[in-house]
């Protein structure tokens, strides 16, 4: 007799002829429905989280904001004006967010995509300080 796995979003067991879902992350297994009504894994703390194609590219909206504030002309800048504190704020908050998750043992996978919105977050930070010289 077989074990069975026990989906951690519905409390019940998930056998063998079920459609099952696994998390990319942590490699859990869910029923397909259980993953579908959640949306990503539901173990608590993992990183395994399918983010929807187009939500990948939004968090660097704010980056853009800040480097054209910084690239175009002064009497321009003055529509982006506005924008430019929160933008500020967010590429600051996601730096010390990716770096602290970077702390943690991640996947390989997870590290690495980490890694690259850590840079991508530090480019206008960069951009603003080249600025400054």
């Amino acid at each position: 007799m077989a074990i069975a796995v026990i989906c951690p979003y519905c409390r019940s067991a998930v056998f063998p002829e079920t459609d099952i879902s696994k998390c990319p992350a942590c490699g859990t297994t869910h029923h397909s429905a259980c993953w579908q009504e959640y949306g990503h894994c539901s173990v608590f703390g993992c990183p395994g989280k399918v983010i929807v194609p187009a939500a990948k590219l939004l968090f660097l909206i704010p980056g853009i904001v800040w480097s054209l504030f910084l690239l175009i002309p002064p009497a321009t800048a003055i529509i982006l004006g506005p924008l430019v504190i929160p933008a500020v704020i967010f590429c600051l908050v996601e730096v010390f967010y990716f770096a602290y998750a970077l702390t943690k043992p991640l996947p390989a996978q997870v590290r690495f995509r980490y890694v690259v919105y850590l840079l991508v977050s530090l480019l206008p930070i960069g951009l603003a300080a080249y600025k400054r010289l």
